[in-house]
């Protein structure tokens, strides 16, 4: 009777143990590719293109698409060389950067069929701004 109990309550305690770990590493994953694709739009957005900023004060910041494209990929090379970055939308009003994390080894996830690794992906998105735009700031 035990044997039998033993043989349907292993894996299932093995699946919920994987779920906890493994679940555990792709979430804390996610929030830093998150954060990485946050600060890569940042990095890009502060990229304005100064020779339309200079030729007219009271224009929009605009920004320089094919600088702040090489920014946000430079700036996920620098800080997560083996995550992927790439500019999926870079105009002069906005950029959006999607992130694709390095891969995250599964340990008991594994063996239920998931694969021996995953991937994440997030995407930021970031505007120019220059000065101050509202009141407290």
């Amino acid at each position: 009777m035990s044997t039998a109990f033993l043989a349907v309550l292993l894996p299932i305690l093995l699946v919920l143990a994987g779920l906890s770990i493994d679940g555990g590493q792709v979430l804390a994953m996610r929030r830093d590719t998150q954060a990485l694709a946050d600060g890569a739009a940042r990095a890009g957005a502060a990229q304005i293109d100064e020779t339309v900023l200079r030729n007219d004060l009271a224009s929009d910041v605009v920004l320089d698409p094919v600088a702040a494209a090489a920014a946000a990929e430079a700036y996920v090379a620098e800080f997560a060389p083996r995550a992927q970055a790439v500019a999926t939308e870079v105009d002069q009003a906005h950029i959006v950067v999607q992130v694709t994390s390095r891969h995250i080894d599964l340990t008991l996830l594994r063996f239920a069929g998931i694969g021996p690794t995953v991937r994440v992906q997030a995407a930021g998105r970031a505007e120019p701004r220059a000065g101050i735009t509202a009141a407290g700031q």
